[in-house]
């Protein structure tokens, strides 16, 4: 393949198109990584969105996620967020770029951004049966690269392409 390959995605606050969009934006990919790099992308992708969607569009804190969780009142949380007028009609935009050596999504949400350095230590024993708060390094692990910009409102991710064909690519 010579030529690079772009798309932009637009996704609004609903949790339940996550997953279609996850598979939408994994399609151009799916015959040329093998199955399970395609479930290790797609499950990147699903954390980032989710994360970009509750943490950046509708300004769910850490706590306040923990919290509603721990009080089975999430769903309760996300209906208010959801109603408050500053983040009615934010978007997240994903833009999707191939070359011959990787594939690219860049999620960007509305949101005021976080610092990434403040993230939980999960080495931290006690941080290991937090209820949330592991997306970002379940993604972490999961593709090359994971960048965050100045704001932090703007995550890149990135698999490279082994090269190999699907059929001898090891599973």
């Amino acid at each position: 393949m010579s030529k690079a390959v772009t798309s932009v995605t637009q996704i609004g606050n609903n949790l339940s198109n996550v997953s279609d969009t996850v598979d939408e934006l994994v399609n151009p990919v799916e015959g040329v990584l093998n199955e399970q790099d395609c479930y290790a992308l797609k499950t990147a992708l699903t954390e980032m969105l989710v994360n970009a969607i509750e943490h950046g569009n509708l300004g769910i804190t850490f706590e306040e996620k923990k919290m509603a969780l721990e009080s089975n009142s999430f769903g309760k949380l996300l209906v208010e967020k959801l109603a408050k007028a500053e983040q009615y009609g934010r978007e997240v935009v994903v833009t999707f770029s191939r070359n011959e050596s990787s594939v690219t999504y860049v999620i960007r949400d509305q949101g005021l951004g976080f610092d990434p350095s403040k993230l939980p230590d999960l080495d931290d024993p006690e941080s290991m049966w937090l209820e949330n708060g592991r997306g970002i390094q379940i993604s972490k692990a999961l593709v090359d690269e994971v960048r965050y910009n100045q704001t932090g409102n703007e995550v890149t991710l990135v698999k490279y392409l082994s090269g190999q064909p699907v059929e001898s690519a090891a599973v």
